[in-house]
């Protein structure tokens, strides 16, 4: 039971390695994505991250099975629950009703991650991303742009804009704006690709500093994904590490 138990630990760390990885992936796409805008997400490696931390997850219930239960429970997942009654049902549903007085160390591990236990909502997040990625459809990252400061040509300098707007201007002899019907408007949230198509890209046009987010709806909360993911790394690393102290695994 203790080598099982050894290898679901490894299993473990070798998918938090996998996910840091591709988390690290996803935060340089930031670095560069407010300059490019048809760079993006995928919403399939945000889906095998979730589900990645989930089974994390619901490894380390196994192995609160076996240490505690002697690996009588079996058909098992991680409990978890929007608040303390939904919380309570979860536990009794995978049997583990009993855990507070068993093993109240564990226990309270299991409840302080609760979502309702903390200001951080990562836990629940996570759950219920999952379960719509694996069941329902793919979560869609969404791109916004804004707080963009640019640079046409050599010469122009815009920066953290509301609205500029270009009628009969000119640049090295080329014109932008050219009358009230064909004019060059750029925003706080105008892509670099939309102002070079105005521009006829004949000017060029550089992002000198910018914000980008990738967004997803879960109900109608809006989720960063940067956050979430770099929040639940942190969330269930730190759960880990605890809850294998308890078990005296590590």
């Amino acid at each position: 039971m203790e080598k099982e138990m050894t290898n679901r630990l490894d299993d473990i760390n070798e998918l938090l390695c996998y996910n840091d990885k591709k988390i690290e992936n996803i935060n340089s796409i930031y670095l560069t994505a407010f300059d490019n805008y048809s760079i993006i997400i995928s919403k399939v490696e945000v889906k095998n991250i979730l589900e990645n931390y989930r089974s994390i997850l619901d490894f380390c219930i196994h192995d609160i099975d076996d240490i505690i239960y002697n690996g009588l429970i079996k058909d098992i997942y991680f409990p978890y629950g929007k608040d303390m009654s939904l919380f309570t049902k979860s536990l009794n549903k995978n049997k583990l009703n009993d855990l507070v007085r068993i093993n109240k160390n564990v226990y309270s591990l299991l409840l302080n991650i609760q979502s309702f236990q903390s200001s951080n909502q990562w836990l629940y997040n996570l759950c219920k991303l999952t379960n719509i990625n694996k069941h329902d459809k793919l979560t869609r990252p969404l791109k916004k742009v804004n707080k963009l400061s640019y640079k046409l040509g050599d010469r122009i300098n815009i920066q953290n804009c509301g609205k500029v707007i270009f009628k009969d201007s000119y640049y090295n002899g080329r014109t932008i704006g050219k009358d009230e019907n064909n004019y060059v408007e750029i925003g706080p949230e105008t892509t670099p690709d939309e102002l070079r198509a105005q521009t006829n890209n004949e000017i060029p046009v550089t992002i000198t500093s910018g914000k980008v987010e990738f967004n997803i709806q879960l109900n109608e909360q809006t989720i960063e994904i940067k956050k979430l993911l770099n929040e639940i790394s942190l969330g269930i690393k730190s759960f880990i590490n605890l809850l294998y102290t308890e078990l005296g695994v590590i």
